[in-house]
């Protein structure tokens, strides 16, 4: 365009310049609205649709932005977004029961897979798009395009730095003619990815993550990529992502949480990466919750879970090997680590790293590689690191002061001295009986999966369990602290647990809202601290 405006204004030619934008809230109604009609059914109940589209862009705008249209504009005044959005309204029997499911239960996920099959819906249509360019009139050629150029094909289109090199494997056609395949399919297809409804157009942009047109397609595509378990692939975004230009956004996180996406076990990577994007979200009742679990000789298991209002959402699991450290690159915030054998090693590939709000990281290490570290305090609560060594190349900490994050660590040089706090003694902190908690947590997990094998109460046999402690893959105090008060006792060949009159599962959700519960994990701190006086007097 600038081009033709030059060779045209040098020829003497006036020229007008038109500037296409996103839709405004309007516009966007009418455009779906419009979609939605094109029907044999002649037309949509107006109040009806209005309905639909009050609620969808109340409940999708905070998702994609902070719920002001302006910030959620590329995405919800993006028209293959509301292509896909009137088609959906058209051929459910009943959209505004579907979008009340979001309103239910304690957590949003609905909307996630909603968005997760919207945009999916965008890729289909794709996908039948160029099988009716690349078949024309012909039926069965039709039907071999729209399969060849599949939205997985396109996922992998979109995330290679190279996508004029990728070569699409054809399906399977005894109709296929082999001009289709080796003369026609691949120029048509890479002729139409140019003009891709995920993609902006930037020229000679090597990182396909700074091609997308916005952070939803971006994170869908990274996301469903992930679901399809290329290593290779995988790899590559990975540094991809750690390119500073690329901004994190919380929709990465959501989709990876979503049903829609079917994620569970994943490299250990993709855990850093939903780190990094949760948060940017800052949603107060979303909260990430890390735990490592020495599983077996060689290797710890790593669970991930979303909470919503104190409910798992979804857990994600992965695998690390003994000695191993958890990489964080860009950020942390409202999230629960509880890593007491591993290292956390922050800011790794960054210039900078941003703690909390609301964090609180138990490890063995900490090593900060950034050269800052930016402290982003909370509204009521500090920030709380607990680690045995502290260390790393960080030479500037900033943000809020030492009220925002409090490092409980036997040394902290600098620039780490005003945020380092000695253990209280005589309070008993949330922070304090959490931890406390994960730890009796922590224990009974080994009661509780050899319980559902066997019937007979909670427990567990003395000499594996004498091997667990032995190599520190339960607490040993909160073992001779339930031994000593008679909750853990010999019979046998097995030590059985009783529980003084707490449920399991209160245990086992770490509720700290619990009398029962907090007055059992009071009576085991102050048990310690006593132990750990006496142990300095002698």
């Amino acid at each position: 365009m600038d081009e033709t405006d030059r060779i045209l204004a040098a020829l003497g030619v006036r020229t007008q310049v038109a500037r296409v934008a996103f839709f405004s809230e309007g516009q966007a109604r009418d455009f779906v609205r419009a979609k939605a009609s094109d029907t044999e059914r002649g037309g949509v109940a107006a109040d009806e649709l209005n309905d639909f589209l009050t609620e969808f862009f109340r409940a999708v705008g905070p998702a994609v932005g902070n719920g002001e249209w302006a910030s959620s504009q590329s995405f919800l005044g993006y028209a293959p977004v509301l292509d896909a959005l009137g088609t959906f309204y058209r051929d459910q029997n009943n959209p505004l029961r579907r979008l009340s499911e979001i309103r239910k239960g304690n957590s949003n996920s609905h909307v996630w897979e909603l968005l997760a099959e919207l945009l999916e819906a965008i890729l289909v249509r794709e996908a039948e798009k160029f099988g009716q360019n690349f078949g024309g009139d012909d039926e069965r050629k039709c039907a071999f395009g729209e399969a060849s150029y599949s939205p997985q094909a396109q996922l992998l289109l979109l995330l290679s730095d190279t996508p004029e090199d990728i070569e699409i494997s054809p399906p399977t056609s005894q109709y296929a003619e082999d001009s289709w395949i080796l003369e026609e399919l691949m120029p048509r297809m890479w002729q139409w990815f140019g003009q891709h409804p995920f993609l902006k157009r930037v020229a000679d942009e090597p990182n396909p993550l700074l091609r997308f047109a916005g952070a939803a397609f971006r994170d869908y595509s990274v996301a469903s990529l992930l679901a399809a378990s290329d290593l290779a692939a995988l790899s590559r975004v990975r540094d991809y992502w750690q390119d500073p230009r690329v901004t994190p956004s919380p929709i990465f996180s959501r989709f990876c949480m979503s049903e829609v996406v079917h994620l569970s076990a994943v490299p250990i990577d993709v855990i850093s990466m939903v780190v990094d994007s949760h948060a940017t979200g800052f949603q107060p009742l979303a909260v990430l919750e890390i735990e490592v679990h020495d599983e077996q000789d060689n290797a710890s298991l790593v669970e991930c879970t979303l909470l919503e209002n104190g409910s798992p959402v979804r857990t994600l699991t992965s695998h690390m090997r003994h000695g191993e450290s958890l990489y964080l690159s860009r950020g942390i915030a409202q999230t629960i680590m509880d890593a007491p054998d591993v290292g956390v090693v922050v800011g790794s590939g960054a210039q900078d790293f941003v703690i909390g709000p609301e964090v609180i990281i138990r490890c063995s290490r900490l090593s900060t590689e950034s050269t800052e570290v930016r402290v982003r305090g909370g509204v009521d609560s500090a920030s709380e690191v607990r680690t045995d060594i502290l260390l790393g190349s960080t030479r500037r900490v900033s943000g809020a002061g030492p009220d925002s994050l409090r490092m409980t660590v036997p040394v902290a040089a600098f620039p780490w001295q005003a945020y380092r706090i000695l253990p209280s003694v005589d309070e008993f902190a949330d922070a304090d009986l959490y931890w406390a908690g994960m730890a009796t947590r922590r224990y009974l997990k080994w009661f509780v999966r050899r319980s559902l094998l066997e019937v007979g109460g909670l427990h567990y046999p003395a000499g594996q369990m004498e091997t667990i402690l032995g190599k520190n893959r339960a607490s040993a105090e909160v073992h001779e602290f339930l031994s000593e008060r008679e909750y853990v006792y010999r019979e046998g060949i097995l030590l059985r647990l009783r529980l003084p009159g707490i449920n399991g599962a209160t245990v086992l959700s770490n509720d700290l809202q619990d009398s029962a519960y907090r007055s059992f994990l009071i009576d085991f701190i102050k048990w310690t601290r006593v132990r750990s006086l006496s142990s300095e007097a002698r």
